[in-house]
């Protein structure tokens, strides 16, 4: 059986969201609605209510390993399909401003949308439905801006964008084209992304930050907006690997931040420039923000740059990426649609269109990948399980499949696999073939499904099969997709093929308490100062943990403290003890550090110190009696203090460190 590799990637074509604009002769900046307005005004309504026709002019045949491209064309009201070589293979004539296009990978249809039309398209161009959104658009303000497609249902969103005002907002759209909801979130909102995978959509504005919805249109979460001067998030890209978006924000200064799936922040830079329009690579780990002229490759995993080069004091700040081979494009007004080099940032080539390049989108190739791309316990701990699916996305006419992985056997075990329901979608009796498992040496070979009969292979994206693994130890291991191949309802290997490996990372949880020291051991609930509980704890695991440190005398707690600790490192904690009404006894000194999930070595979480007495207050010779015994310690250390050859502890009745008036005081407070 041939074995078929690739490299990395999948999403919905990437689309990229205009904001401020600076013009090359005059270098003056418009506001965001001024240049949309001023774009807008330029263009006439030719009333699209009825289809676009039968397509677009064809120019040129699309190569079939080709990753095709949709261009929009702003106020030059053409919408234009190209293939990876730069050739026009259709230019339709939208009638009006063409603001921005989507794909939908499942059955390569496209969503086109103007100010005043959202379209639906074949891949040649033909119009399969048209609905009219022209209430969107308001003159001298703005309109519809930002559309994505859900690829699973066909359900699009459309971004109107412009300022406050009721016809804004985030609105969606079944796959016939029928209006099902809107939400508004009154300030502006600037643009859409949704997460092919769960149908996540995240909508941003100019000044409240990004917002999680279902697809119910119910909101998530919220975040705060990071811009300045009242900016919020420009454009926003979604990672469908782990539910992370890349929103960048308008500000002078460009401001780019990175959101986990919860909203929380993961980090934050600037781009050194005054307009960002985002596009990700999250299989080669890259972000790309455009402004001002520049391209800027930010490390997807922790904001790094990797590089800055300056294209044209002409773009358009339209940005995609082509996941098969990492090449970046890059739009610019003046017509040129720039290749750019992944690795270098240099410029490949630069392609003549004779049109302003608005918005770019990039047809996505299949992609297999393992899902969760990335498993970091505990949790899992070892002895506990977790699955692991192997899933499609962007597939058409699948009709059978083939796959296999490799693991770590030091780290992992694999119990079983199953057959995923991507398959069971043709409705007929699928062959399942379940494939190998050697725990030996890691490996899981030629795992295999087909559909039966005549019927159609099955598109769109779904899992093909889950795996269960065991965790035997902590370590790293690689998911390693092998074997793959995929066959359409013809047999004809479907190619090409993207594919991205899972990551599983078991480490070790291991909190000790290196030391405790006591102040005194024995002490007077007359005391003016805290008694002082010293405590050394270490983590001696290979993650940064978050633990409490609490400690004790006897049943009563002193304090707890939270701590976070790098692998390897100790700190040195303090915690005070108030004696003031603490009854007279013996007490047991100890810190306990929190016992973590995935934690094995247990027993230093603990550690006891030993004891301090807790004293009949003026009973200097603890012998539960207050005399002359009592009163002549005390006059013997008359005067001392802490490190004076006379001083005794036992004669400090209120802890200061100088036997005085006060503590005799205190003596003859409880004298008999």
């Amino acid at each position: 059986m041939e074995k078929r590799k690739a490299a990395v990637s999948f999403m919905v074509a990437v689309i990229i969201l205009l904001t401020l604009v600076v013009q090359p002769e005059t270098g003056e900046i418009k506001s965001e609605y001024e240049e949309r307005e001023s774009a807008l005004m330029g263009s006439t309504y030719s009333g699209l209510e009825q289809p676009l026709g039968a397509g677009g002019d064809i120019i040129a045949t699309a190569g079939a390993d080709n990753r095709n491209l949709i261009v929009t064309t702003g106020a030059d009201n053409r919408t234009l399909k190209l293939d990876s070589d730069g050739n026009v293979l259709w230019n339709m004539d939208m009638g009006c401003y063409a603001v921005d296009a989507a794909w939908n990978p499942t059955n390569r249809t496209i969503y086109a949308i103007t100010i005043y039309n959202l379209t639906k398209m074949d891949s040649n161009g033909t119009t399969i439905w048209n609905t009219d959104i022209s209430s969107m658009y308001v003159p001298g303000v703005g309109g519809a801006w930002v559309v994505d497609v859900y690829p699973k249902d066909g359900s699009s969103y459309i971004l109107a964008s412009g300022g406050p005002g009721g016809v804004f907002g985030t609105y969606k759209y079944d796959p016939d084209g029928n209006f099902v909801w809107k939400r508004n979130i009154g300030s502006g909102e600037s643009s859409v992304a949704v997460n092919p995978i769960d149908g996540m959509v995240y909508v941003n504005s100019y000044i409240q930050g990004v917002f999680k919805y279902d697809p119910n249109g119910n909101v998530i979460w919220q975040s705060p907006s990071y811009g300045s001067s009242g900016y919020g998030a420009e454009s926003i890209k979604v990672n469908p690997l782990d539910g992370s978006v890349v929103a960048a924000y308008r500000n002078v200064g460009g401001s780019v931040v990175k959101l986990n799936t919860d909203g929380g922040l993961v980090w934050q830079t600037s781009t050194s420039t005054d307009k960002c329009q985002v596009a990700l690579d999250p299989y080669r780990d890259a972000a790309y923000v455009t402004g001002s002229g520049y391209l800027n490759k930010f490390n997807l995993t922790n904001g790094n740059v990797i590089w800055q080069p300056y294209i044209s004091s002409s773009l358009s700040g339209a940005v995609a990426v082509d996941y098969v081979d990492g090449r970046v494009y890059v739009g610019a007004y003046n017509g040129s649609l720039y290749t750019v080099d992944p690795d270098s940032g240099s410029i490949i080539q630069n392609w003549d269109l004779g049109y302003q390049v608005q918005k770019i989108a990039v047809e996505p190739p299949p992609c297999v990948f393992v899902q969760p791309t990335t498993i970091t316990g505990p949790p899992p701990k070892i002895g506990e399980t977790f699955n692991a699916n192997i899933t499609i996305a962007d597939v058409r006419d699948l009709y059978v499949w083939q796959a296999g992985m490799t693991f770590n056997a030091s780290v992992l075990e694999c119990l079983s696999i199953a057959e995923g329901e991507f398959l069971k979608r043709a409705g007929v009796i699928t062959l399942w073939t379940p494939g190998t498992i050697n725990n030996d040496t890691g490996t899981i070979s030629y795992s295999a499904c087909s559909i039966t009969e005549s019927t159609p292979g099955v598109n769109g994206t779904g899992q093909l099969m889950s795996i269960t693994f065991r965790v035997k130890g902590s370590g790293n291991s690689t998911l390693h997709l092998t074997d793959v191949l995929l066959l359409d309802s013809g047999l004809t290997s479907i190619s090409p093929v993207n594919m991205v490996d899972g990551h599983v990372e078991i480490h070790v949880q291991d909190i000790s308490i290196l030391s405790v020291t006591k102040s005194a051991t024995e002490a007077y609930p007359t005391w003016i100062v805290p008694f002082n509980v010293t405590v050394v704890v270490e983590n001696q695991g290979t993650r940064t943990e978050t633990f409490d440190v609490t400690t004790y005398a006897s049943a009563i707690e002193i304090g707890t403290q939270e701590v976070t600790l790098a692998a390897g490192a100790n700190i040195t904690l303090e915690f005070n003890w108030n004696l003031a009404g603490v009854a007279e006894a013996t007490y047991t000194i100890r810190a306990e550090a929190t016992v973590l999930y995935g934690e094995i070595d247990t027993a230093d979480n603990t550690l006891i110190e030993g004891t301090v007495k807790i004293k009949h207050p003026g009973d200097a010779n603890d012998d539960s009696v207050l005399n002359a015994y009592d009163l002549g310690i005390l006059a013997k250390a008359w005067g001392t203090s802490v490190g004076d050859g006379l001083y005794d502890t036992r004669a400090d009745f209120n802890g200061d460190g100088t036997i005085d008036t006060l503590d005799h005081d205190i003596l003859k407070a409880y004298w008999p």
